[in-house]
């Protein structure tokens, strides 16, 4: 909307706004006037609903004022089209991301300097802002149709309501509305594991390098298991089946205590866990002397290496043979035929050598009378 400023010497009669006479000083935004006396239009904006249906921004109290327009000062800001720069969903993704980053590693003690944090704050703003070019990309879509009204909402990618790239656009948006519904009905089941669920999105490892790795990987190479992993996580919650949600090494992992059997699923950076007891102590304490937790984040690594393939070549596989397993001949009870599976083993191999840099983890070590070695074999014996 542009304004004519009304000579001050002038008051000027015109038929097409209903009889309105614009007084000297007075703004023409063509459909309504404004007088920079008061700050106020002179009409109220009939696309401002009291539903909220085209408020743009429901937190600022301003957005509610009929009579107001672009913060309620149009002289200083401008809004030509009525559309949001492409731009302002990646740097509200970036630093929401990178705030929500921080977040988790200040609780646990990371952060002891400023440089950690502002390494931190770097690696979720990168993956936020990641995020950021999906929901432009994705409203951007959606310009043109009825959903919104045949109008648009993003400024600056008129590309992504043409052709393939709209349909893709559509899709997307399709599974934010699932992360959408997967969010609101855990919340109502148990909101603390939930927000955790969510705020997960936000969180990498305190390794800094490895850190960046997963902020460029998770939401581009890894997207499609990172988006099932967080729905299968969210929507776990809402039934009942987790029990604590806990951080470490850029995932999240979400554990279901005293049940029936002990397993481990892993989808992009949500590790789900049952088992047999409760975590007693710290959960890191847990993680380095339990080796299922340090097998499914073995899983993890795979996932930023194979990416979009990991659900075909290791994700389906390992389901498979994980449910078809038997009995290891000569091996101790537990053992089974899944156990030495390429995939399997190659899970145990990463997760050996990130825990044995990280956290002194010997896999050779004791365990079970055994070693670790026995149970999460690296190589066939």
């Amino acid at each position: 909307m542009y304004f004519i400023l009304i000579n001050m010497s002038e008051r000027l009669f015109e038929p097409e706004r209903e009889g309105i006479v614009l007084h000297a000083g007075w703004l023409s935004g063509n459909r309504r006037v404004y007088d920079p006396l008061t700050g106020q239009f002179l009409s109220p904006d009939n696309g401002a609903c009291p539903d909220l249906v085209g408020i743009q921004a429901p937190d600022f109290t301003q957005s509610f004022n009929r009579y107001g327009y672009c913060l309620n000062n149009p002289l200083v800001y401008t809004d030509p089209d009525g559309e949001l720069a492409w731009f302002i969903p990646i740097i509200a993704g970036a630093i929401l991301f990178g705030g929500g980053n921080v977040t988790i590693h200040a609780s646990q003690g990371d952060i002891d300097n400023f440089w950690k944090g502002l390494g931190y704050f770097a690696q979720g703003a990168v993956a936020g802002a990641i995020v950021g070019v999906t929901w432009s990309f994705g409203l951007a879509s959606l310009n043109g149709t009825g959903l919104i009204g045949g109008g648009s909402i993003i400024q600056g990618m008129n590309f992504a309501s043409q052709g393939l790239a709209q349909y893709a656009g559509w899709a997307i948006m399709g599974g934010k509305a699932i992360n959408t519904l997967s969010t609101i009905t855990s919340m109502c089941n148990n909101f603390e594991n939930a927000g955790k669920i969510l705020l997960g999105r936000t969180y990498f490892d305190k390794q800094i390098g490895h850190g960046f790795i997963q902020s460029l990987t998770r939401y581009t190479w890894e997207g499609l298991q990172t988006w099932i992993g967080y729905n299968f996580s969210q929507f776990r919650n809402t039934f009942g089946s987790v029990d604590r949600v806990d951080y470490l090494g850029g995932a999240t992992f979400l554990t279901g205590e005293n049940r029936e059997y002990k397993q481990g699923v892993s989808l992009g950076n949500y590790l789900n866990i049952w088992l047999l007891d409760e975590i007693e102590g710290g959960f890191e304490e847990r993680v380095v002397n339990d080796p299922l937790f340090m097998h499914e984040y073995g899983h993890t690594l795979d996932s930023q290496i194979f990416g979009l393939l990991y659900l075909l070549t290791i994700g389906l596989p390992s389901f498979i043979s994980a449910g078809s397993a038997t009995q290891m001949p000569g091996e101790p009870f537990g053992v089974t035929t899944h156990d030495f599976r390429w995939y399997e083993m190659r899970a145990n191999r990463h997760a050996a050598r990130y825990f044995g840099n990280y956290y002194n983890v010997n896999w050779n070590g004791p365990y079970n009378g055994f070693t670790i070695e026995t149970f999460y074999p690296r190589r066939r014996r």
